[in-house]
């Protein structure tokens, strides 16, 4: 095996590491490469999707053809994913944002919450970015579901187990609490103590 070789299986190991979607586009949001995660996601072969921009190769809802195809839309003026790849290029600095983006295929509609992050490279003197989509659904589907008893102010960490809030949150999604007063528990405090 060659240098260039093997340094082409551990790019494309590297890639492939990751958990989230990966693509590496280039100003335009032309797909030059992707990792498996994101293979998992497109329904086309590779020869279908490489050079071909990100929004029209995952089936973004404003990437229709009747529409003209990923940044003809109207609404391509304010997609997370180009603005965030235009601003690190330009920038050249890495860009993080949250998206809510809507893939749709012929069997479903697919609402992918995201943090993109995206990071500008050079290579051969030309520029590129690499782009990660960071799947937060789980997290959005856990606020919503978020259940905390009135009366003692427990939350319901599975189907029938009830622990202190601030324990739940940090030993099962890694976030620290800190407790203050809402207006109205502070004013019937104050009076409570008050009226003693």
């Amino acid at each position: 095996m060659t240098d260039d070789e093997k340094v082409k299986v551990i790019l494309r190991e590297v890639l492939d590491a990751f958990a989230s979607v990966v693509f590496v586009v280039d100003q335009d949001v032309c797909i030059q490469a992707y990792n498996a995660a994101a293979a998992e996601l497109i329904t086309a072969t590779r020869t279908d999707v490489l050079q071909r921009r990100a929004g029209d190769v995952l089936h973004c809802i404003h990437a229709s053809p009747m529409l003209g195809g990923c940044s003809y839309s109207a609404a391509c003026q304010y997609c997370t994913i180009r603005n965030a790849v235009t601003d690190a290029l330009e920038q050249n600095c890495i860009i993080r944002r949250r998206a809510k983006v809507q893939l749709i295929s012929p069997q479903k509609t697919t609402v992918l919450r995201a943090v993109v992050s995206v990071s500008p490279f050079s290579l051969q003197e030309s520029r590129y970015a690499l782009v990660e989509l960071e799947d937060f659904n789980e997290i959005v589907k856990l606020y919503r579901k978020l259940l905390i008893c009135h009366g003692c102010g427990k939350l319901l960490d599975s189907e029938s187990s009830w622990d202190w809030t601030d324990f739940s949150l940090t030993n099962n999604w890694n976030i620290d609490c800190s407790y203050s007063y809402c207006v109205d528990c502070f004013n019937e405090d104050i009076h409570a103590i008050e009226d003693r």
